[in-house]
């Protein structure tokens, strides 16, 4: 099930199980189960995370710090979840700072993220009234469109200058550069059992893949 979540806004579905699960979303979302006595129960939780119950809820109430399209799945009983047995430490490689910029942007692309080796991740959100539109050099052609309140998490090619353009004068956003050192070690506590190809999700929804 695919939810266009309004940052904010908490958004009821009435759906009934006891298990589930979040497939995709992009940043920390707060669930609350409604059983059919009246009480609740509520949960912080992450893109790969499941929540287990031990009666069937009737409802579940979802809200979002930002606008963001997520993908639930649920369950009168547990999902079968082939992804990881046991259990697996992933320590971060060490971050070596956080950057944090607001920018006015305007009607003409400009550069805002120069190209950085040693960014893990950029996040850009869209703090004014006009529509932002992220992209390359030829952002104005193909750029990608950031409504107001909306923001954009680019990890794959963090290392690469980014630029923007506004539809109107005196557009707003805050750009959060992450910067790291070192590399990452992921030591198996346990022995891992998992089919090929398969991820293994951590705790904050980043996740790695096993092949052969």
């Amino acid at each position: 099930m695919i939810i266009n979540l309004k940052a904010g806004e908490q958004q009821r579905i009435a759906i009934n199980g006891r298990y589930l699960r979040i497939i995709e979303a992009s940043s920390e979302l707060k669930i609350i189960a409604e059983y059919i006595d009246g009480s609740t129960e509520s949960n912080s939780m992450w893109r790969g995370m499941g929540w287990e119950h031990n009666r069937d809820f009737v409802a579940v109430s979802i809200e979002s710090e930002w606008n963001q399209a997520i993908e639930i799945s649920y369950t009168s009983g547990r999902i079968d979840d082939s992804r990881m047995s046991g259990v697996i430490d992933v320590r971060q490689k060490p971050l070596g700072g956080i950057q944090s910029t607001k920018l006015t942007i305007n009607t003409v692309e400009e550069i805002i993220a120069q190209a950085n080796g040693s960014r893990y991740a950029l996040r850009i959100k869209n703090t004014g009234a006009t529509t932002i539109y992220i992209g390359t050099q030829d952002v104005v052609i193909d750029g990608y469109p950031l409504s107001p309140s909306e923001f954009i998490e680019i990890r794959a090619a963090s290392a690469a200058e980014v630029y923007a353009y506004s539809d109107a004068a005196n557009g707003q956003v805050v750009v959060l550069e992450e910067f790291v050192e070192g590399q990452y070690l992921s030591v198996p506590i346990e022995p891992l059992q998992t089919n090929t190809g398969a991820f293994i999700f951590t705790e904050s929804g980043d996740y790695i893949s096993l092949g052969n």
